[in-house]
């Protein structure tokens, strides 16, 4: 083989070399371009749920951020200051946020073991909060009522007098775990229970009563 051969192939040789690396390389920045795609998925997923979350009402379970059976602090450190609280004899306490966006969150909570106040129900008057087929205030009785086939219309002793003479009808799919509030035909408030108890008097129309003035 002369010289000149010689280095040709030499030469041949090391352009192969190259255009395997650039391969490699590519096919490196393809693998690397597609995990970051799937990151990106999961990423955006993942902040999907958590705005999801907090704007979901889970019969039975949950408002919002706010769990039954979450202790108040926690509730407060989420929510920031209250609009309206109460506490009374017995351990039994109230508080209330006004929501920017319209309409308000509110929790019943009980102290059961002498100490700390634990949510026992949770109310809103806010259309932010929906159900997963989409029921939230502001939606029709019959709606409802298609939705929830065991709703039971309360009678007017389970709630105070003079929400009576506001029109209020309470019904509540007490096996859910979730009560609904209307004047009209017309849903104006959600309210998370334990399932199978029925809805306590004192948060039905609101605690605080502000809702009507």
């Amino acid at each position: 083989m002369t010289p000149n051969c010689a280095g040709a192939n030499a030469l041949g040789h090391v352009a192969r070399l190259r255009n395997v690396r650039r391969l490699r390389a590519r096919s490196a920045m393809k693998a690397v371009l597609f995990a970051l795609s799937g990151l990106g998925v999961c990423l955006s997923a993942t902040a999907a749920d958590r705005i999801n979350q907090t704007t979901a009402v889970i019969p039975g379970r949950s408002i919002g951020l706010v769990q039954l059976g979450d202790e108040l602090r926690t509730v407060e450190e989420r929510y920031g200051s209250t609009s309206f609280e109460d506490t009374v004899m017995g351990g039994h306490a109230w508080k209330m946020w006004r929501l920017k966006h319209g309409g308000s969150f509110e929790v019943s909570c009980l102290r059961p073991d002498t100490y700390i106040h634990r949510v026992n129900q949770i109310r809103t008057t806010s259309p932010r909060f929906s159900t997963a087929s989409g029921l939230r205030v502001g939606g029709s009785l019959a709606e409802f009522r298609r939705a929830y086939r065991n709703l039971q219309l309360l009678p007017d002793e389970a709630y105070r007098p003079e929400l009576h003479r506001a029109r209020l009808t309470v019904c509540d799919a007490v096996a859910s775990g979730v009560a609904f509030e209307f004047q009209e035909g017309t849903c104006t408030a959600i309210i998370v229970h334990q399932p199978k108890d029925t809805v306590r008097a004192d948060i039905i129309g609101g605690h605080f009563s502000y809702e009507s003035k």
